[in-house]
């Protein structure tokens, strides 16, 4: 789904929980989660992670 070349018009999206000094600079748009959502991705943090991946 990532830049699958021009006029494409892909893109994907992912919340963060933390800082992300690597995306800093780059083609990110930051936003704000309104609303009970912020509760669902905080219950997401809580998963357990084995490595890079959760």
């Amino acid at each position: 789904m990532v830049n699958q070349g021009p006029n494409t018009n892909a893109g994907q999206f992912f919340f963060t929980l933390g800082t992300t000094p690597e995306l800093e600079k780059k083609n990110t748009l930051f936003g704000k989660v309104v609303g009970n959502t912020l509760f669902n991705m905080l219950k997401l943090g809580e998963g357990e992670i084995i490595g890079e991946t959760p």
